[in-house]
């Protein structure tokens, strides 16, 4: 009985052992298709962006309808709740870091705000907006901390207040000093001498805040002056630029980063003169 009992215990310890080993397995084989869905996503996210181009008698065109429609899937894909392939759960820190190490939600911020070439966050409420922008920024945190990543730089910075005063500004709901604070922000980050941002990328950005003041000052009696005087300035500056110019189009273009584009130069700057 004795050894009967002893065998039992064995065969229950090794039973547990395998299982444990096998659970682990699992876990880091979860983790790894896990990891693949997000680098899935993140690609996905730049190449619907770069399908939009067509060839037209040799230049290469974006269509407004064709990057309205991606700003639409971009903010499908950044505002619906994940959903796990067949039984696959991962936790809320392996979701966070994993989608952190591939940018997903930075640049599905990017491409659901797309503020640079249309109206911004097209398909968005004030409050999936702000989501949007709040799961960028935990991302870039995220990835400070689980991969040693340096957190938020100038151009992040720059991109996110950006996007952040279009919201606050543009969208039922905000919050207008808000978004004068933010496009005032942009304006002194950009004269920064380290700022990582300048030439041809610069003077779109800076166009673009000065646009948004003059917008914001539009609602203001008192301010007309005001906002007629910012979007001369910002007619001024774009009427000194050619986006065709090879000068224009380096490593930083519009809208530069992570995407450079030639064509999306063109669009984004006869985008900023309609609004002038």
């Amino acid at each position: 009985e004795r050894m009967k009992d002893e065998v039992s215990s064995g065969v229950r310890g090794a039973s547990t052992s395998m299982t444990s080993a096998r659970d682990s397995y699992a876990d880091e084989e979860k983790k790894e298709i896990f990891q693949l869905e997000c680098a899935l996503a993140s690609t996905k996210c730049r190449m619907d962006l770069e399908n939009t181009v067509c060839d037209v008698d040799g230049d290469k065109l974006f269509s407004t309808d064709s990057l309205a429609a991606v700003a639409r899937k971009a903010s499908l894909a950044a505002t619906k709740t994940h959903q796990p392939i067949g039984d696959l759960k991962v936790s809320s820190s392996l979701a966070l870091t994993s989608r952190a190490q591939f940018g997903v939600p930075y640049l599905q911020a990017l491409s659901a705000w797309s503020g640079m070439y249309l109206t911004p966050w097209p398909f968005c409420t004030i409050g999936q907006a702000r989501t949007i922008l709040r799961n960028a920024r935990d991302s870039i945190t995220a990835a400070g901390k689980a991969w040693g990543r340096p957190t938020n730089s100038k151009i992040e910075q720059i991109f996110l207040h950006t996007a952040e005063a279009d919201l606050e500004g543009g969208l039922v709901g905000g919050f207008v000093i808000e978004a004068e604070r933010l496009y005032k922000r942009v304006l002194d980050l950009l004269a920064e001498d380290d700022v990582s941002v300048e030439g041809y990328a610069a003077t779109m950005l800076k166009t673009h805040c000065l646009l948004g003041l003059g917008k914001l000052y539009l609602y203001d009696a008192e301010r007309l002056s005001e906002a007629e005087a910012f979007a001369r300035n910002a007619l001024d500056i774009l009427s000194s630029v050619d986006p065709t110019q090879r000068n224009c189009i380096d490593s930083q273009s519009i809208c530069f980063y992570p995407w450079n584009n030639s064509a999306l130069n063109k669009m984004s700057h006869s985008f900023h003169m309609c609004m002038s």
